[in-house]
């Protein structure tokens, strides 16, 4: 994938994955790219950061991993990834919004780094279809050792968590509840680089924020759809899909699930509008509503 834009934006990436490998037995995938975002948003740590505390900053990232599986049973793997990460924060393409670094000096991360981690994880896949799912499950947990090898943020962290998610269809799969949980913890200091963090917003956690609306050291998100299917549409020779999805996404940052572990969530009700042609493509659109307002996100996949 490659774009480019007359300011600022930029992205390079490169993708490859051989899933069965040696009779199905390893699998293998690696990834290096580079992008530059211009208008990426950074309001401070914790779940109670305000509207009015909004930074820009243009995310330039150079970055890279590569992953080796080794199969335990059917649709379960256990991988080992080597990733490495470098980080710059360099003035954003929003002028009328705060510099982050600016604001921000004293948080970590604020000045870039270069991190490196190595992560262990487990994958047990149930589901049909891992693009167009219509039933089964998906869970995987990993533990990751990570370090930053900046000067001034030298540090030594490590990260967990948990994916859990499962689709229930009726018997005629017109309809589809869906369930998802998720837990993130980085564990290390005030030294772990503000972006190596966990963080909540955008079309896969909280729908009604922005990419990372909310950042801190532990996160948690719950979501559920019930996705409805409504009519079949031939577009030229393909049977597509049309589906209505209302959800509830419901979500927090914290620096400890030691106190506070039952209040300050955020809660975002919204309303999905899904085109599938099975079993490669899915169009859709997502409007969800926070206490900040509104939130529209588009893609090419389902939320999770």
């Amino acid at each position: 994938i490659a774009s480019i834009t007359e300011k600022t934006e930029r992205k390079f990436q490169l993708d490859a994955q051989k899933l069965f490998l040696d009779g199905g037995r390893y699998s293998l995938e690696g990834n290096v790219g580079f992008f530059k975002n211009g208008t990426a948003r950074f309001f401070g740590l914790g779940n109670q950061t305000r509207e009015n505390q909004e930074t820009n900053y243009t995310d330039r990232e150079l970055l890279g991993f590569i992953t080796g599986g080794l199969y335990v049973g059917p649709g379960r793997r256990v991988t080992w990834t080597e990733r490495l990460r470098n980080v710059e924060i360099q003035v954003g393409a929003v002028p009328k919004i705060p510099f982050t670094q600016s604001v921000f000096p004293a948080i970590k991360g604020t000045g870039g780094a270069t991190v490196w981690g190595h992560k262990l994880a487990f994958l047990d896949d149930t589901r049909d279809d891992t693009l167009t799912p219509t039933v089964g499950s998906y869970f995987t947990m990993f533990a990751e050792l990570a370090q930053s090898l900046t000067a001034d943020t030298n540090t030594v962290f490590s990260r967990y968590g948990f994916d859990y998610r499962i689709l229930l269809p009726n018997q005629t799969k017109q309809y589809t509840s869906v369930f998802r949980a998720k837990l993130e913890a980085t564990v290390g200091g005030a030294e772990i680089p503000f972006f190596e963090r966990s963080s909540l917003g955008g079309q896969t956690t909280l729908r009604g924020f922005g990419v990372g609306r909310f950042v801190d050291n532990h996160s948690l998100v719950i979501s559920v759809e019930e996705r409805i299917q409504l009519f079949h549409l031939k577009v030229f020779g393909t049977v597509a899909e049309v589906e209505m999805a209302p959800f509830l996404d419901v979500g927090k940052v914290t620096d400890t699930f030691r106190y506070r572990a039952f209040s300050q969530y955020e809660a975002n009700p919204g309303i999905g509008f899904r085109a599938i042609a099975r079993p490669n493509v899915v169009a859709r659109v997502d409007v969800a509503t926070g206490n900040e307002g509104r939130a529209v996100f588009a893609g090419l996949d389902f939320p999770f």
